[in-house]
């Protein structure tokens, strides 16, 4: 009998602008704390867009007061990474806007989840 050996390829999506750290200025030690509380944030943020919600609902979700802070810390970088979604692309401004988790951000979800298990 033949040993037989097989790769299996996972794809892993790129956090890109999630990995908002500068490894140059900073330890390993830290680095590792902070990616770590990066992917919480990316994590809470994902799961509470398994169902379509608005800023103000994802905010509430989160725990999250300052609206200036959750887009730019957390809302903008997702959508740039792909992991979320607007359901209306066409009108962003909409008052009717809201964000759902994109099959990207589900697979980040599955990785992440297995990868601290």
């Amino acid at each position: 009998m033949e040993d037989v050996i097989f790769t299996t390829i996972i794809p892993i999506p790129n956090l890109d602008d999630l990995q908002i750290r500068d490894l140059n200025k900073t330890t390993p030690q830290v680095t590792m704390q902070d990616t770590m509380q990066d992917t919480m944030k990316v994590r809470k943020l994902l799961e509470a867009c398994m169902k379509e919600k608005s800023r103000e609902q994802l905010q509430d979700a989160l725990g999250l007061k300052n609206r200036e802070h959750f887009r730019k810390e957390y809302l903008n970088p997702a959508i740039r990474a792909g992991l979320i979604e607007l359901t209306i692309p066409d009108k962003p401004n909409s008052k009717n806007q809201k964000y759902r988790i994109t099959e990207k951000g589900k697979i980040f979800l599955k990785t992440r989840i297995k990868q601290h298990e």
